[in-house]
Parts: C-alpha cells; sequence; structure tokens
C-alpha cells in the first residue's frame, strides 16, 4: 500500500512540474499574445518586458536611424497609445507567424502584422505589414526580443494567410 501511494505521489509530481516547464514555442507565443494585449489595453508597460535592454528597432522609416535600447524602442508605442487615448481609439494587433526557427535560446519569426484602430468618431482604420523578429532566452528563462524589424506590406497579403 505504501508503495502504491510513493508511486501515485511521484507521478502527480511529475505531471505537475511537467506541465509547469514551457516549451520554446509556448513561451515565445505568449510574447505575441502579450504584446496583442497590450495594444487592447493602451499599456506599454506591458511592452516593456517583451524586450531586452539591449534591443535593435528597425522600423520602415527612410529619415531614421536603427533604434537601440529598450527605452529608445518603447518611445514609439508610449505615443501610439497616448495618440489612441486621446482621440478615445481601441487599437487592436494581430499577429501570423509564417516561419519560426529556434535553436538553444536564440530564435526568430518572420511574418505578417494587421494593425486595426477604432476610433470614437469616424472610420476604423487598417493597415499592416511584414516583419522579422530576432528573440532571446534571457537568464530567468524568458523569450525578449533582441531584433525587431518590420514593413508596410498590403493588407490582403495579411489576410490571405491562414
Amino acid at each position: 500500500m505504501l508503495k502504491k501511494i510513493l508511486t501515485l505521489t511521484l507521478l502527480v509530481l511529475w505531471n505537475i512540474t511537467g506541465s509547469m516547464a514551457q516549451s520554446p514555442e509556448t513561451g515565445i507565443q505568449q510574447i505575441y499574445q502579450q504584446f496583442s494585449k497590450a495594444y487592447e489595453e493602451l499599456d506599454p508597460t506591458m511592452i516593456a518586458p517583451l524586450y531586452a535592454e539591449e534591443t535593435y528597432y528597425l522600423t520602415p522609416d527612410p529619415e531614421e536611424g536603427i533604434r537601440k535600447g529598450k527605452e529608445e524602442v518603447l518611445k514609439s508605442f508610449i505615443g501610439t497609445f497616448e495618440q489612441a487615448q486621446k482621440r478615445g481609439s481601441k487599437l487592436k494587433m494581430t499577429f501570423k507567424i509564417i516561419k519560426r526557427n529556434q535553436s538553444g535560446n536564440l530564435a526568430y519569426d518572420v511574418g505578417y502584422y494587421k494593425f486595426q484602430a477604432f476610433p470614437k468618431e469616424g472610420e476604423p482604420f487598417k493597415a499592416a505589414g511584414k516583419f522579422v523578429t530576432v528573440l532571446q532566452q534571457n537568464n530567468n528563462g524568458e523569450w525578449q526580443f533582441v531584433v525587431d524589424a518590420f514593413s508596410s506590406a498590403p493588407v490582403n497579403l495579411f489576410e490571405q494567410i491562414k
């Protein structure tokens, strides 16, 4: 009887710890989910932990160089969210990953995004783009963007991907 209880206890503990272990796929996907939630809540503090301290951010603006560092990256999101709040707009960001590769503590994603704005007054707006991100797993086991590059693309390209 004691042997059965011990065996059962070990199986339960093994299942609990096994379910707590997060696969790289799950950890990386959670970044995009939190990113989208930050847009819905207009909360740049939700985006801050998604970027490493030493990150590189490449925008499609030909007048702008490469931004370096989390604080520089966050300026974009803070400005976007503040404008939306002033206008009473709701925002939505959706991602579709078409290629993910992960090896050790590094991964990259290639995909499309769709941005939607729903102003309090006026017509809704949507735009899309393509992106490449490089992610690195930090010492705490959390995945963070170390490179984020994007440019615009037709919305229909996003919508064609299943």
